[in-house]
């Protein structure tokens, strides 16, 4: 069953993410806190029930049940999973009735204190989910640090997960396979334009992603040490190559993208650059890996 949500539980004062199966859910509130709580829902296919004694008008937007009175003890009844998005507190203190009668998972959206799971934030690539949380402490952070991990993964992450999937649900499973695929998508390629030595050296000096790289590949002969000096970051690996030797220059970075790597290649300037930038980035767009070019 695919489950996208993440509640929090609360163990001893300790938390530990779980994965619910066919949550039953219920959030109650029609205002703006409530419709982010079920736009999130929503979006992620969880089913869900609504309460409010009345709705803004963005609720028209989410095909879901919605009904329109005051919340009553007995509502809870159905449901092993209420979101508390009302801000009131007369339904805190009922939900705290039917807590002392039966378990049940409440959140309490403004009152994290008064709530035993907390959401997180999410993200969804296929079966694969990746949650954030702060224990209800921060969602702005919670959110920031999502959206930091988010720009990290690759986009092909999803596809690649469904299809290990499949594989597995055949009884096909090849666990260095499935990683090797992995680290291709991990592995990116920046194709960069330069001149002469020292022209490399500013056009790599410039470049704002010059910390996230692991390797670079260059055509200039004997400019190991001058580089490595000059751009002082001591974890970046500078290999010569030959761009004239297209089969065996592509073998060379082929390798490192491989092993995820983040690679830096520079060519130089020219109709050399167009020609070999261009066959280069079609070559790793075959094999899945993403690549840019940054001409100076």
């Amino acid at each position: 069953v695919k489950i996208v949500l993440y509640p929090i539980l609360e163990v001893i004062m300790s938390t530990i993410p779980i994965l619910l199966k066919n949550p039953n859910i219920l959030v109650l509130g029609g205002g703006a806190v409530a419709l982010q709580k079920a736009t999130v829902l929503y979006r992620n296919k969880i089913k869900f029930s609504m309460i409010a004694l009345s709705y803004c008008s963005k609720f028209n937007e989410l095909d879901v049940a919605k009904v329109t009175k005051n919340i009553e003890p007995n509502d809870f009844d159905n449901y092993n999973i209420v979101v508390d998005a009302t801000g009131c507190d007369e339904v805190g203190q009922l939900l705290q009735e039917v807590i002392r009668k039966r378990y049940i998972l409440v959140n309490r959206v403004d009152q994290p204190d008064q709530s035993n799971f907390y959401f997180s934030s999410l993200l969804n690539y296929g079966p694969l989910k990746v949650a954030v949380s702060t224990d209800g402490a921060s969602p702005t952070i919670g959110q920031n640090v999502r959206n930091r991990i988010e720009a990290l993964l690759p986009r092909g992450l999803a596809n690649l997960v469904e299809k290990t999937k499949r594989q597995r649900q055949q009884g096909h499973i090849d666990p260095s396979t499935a990683r090797d695929q992995l680290l291709i998508l991990f592995s990116h390629v920046y194709l960069i334009e330069c001149g002469d030595i020292a022209d490399a050296l500013v056009t790599l000096q410039r470049y704002p992603q010059l910390s996230k790289l692991s390797v670079v590949l260059y055509q200039h002969e004997g400019a190991h040490s001058t580089v490595s000096m000059d751009v002082c970051h001591e974890t970046i690996k500078y290999l010569p190559i030959n761009c004239f030797d297209y089969e065996k220059s592509y073998a060379v970075l082929n390798t490192y993208c491989k092993r995820g790597m983040t690679v830096g290649v520079l060519i130089p300037s020219g109709e050399q650059f167009s020609l070999h930038s261009e066959r280069l980035s079609g070559s790793l767009t075959n094999d899945g890996v993403k690549s840019e070019i940054i001409v100076k």
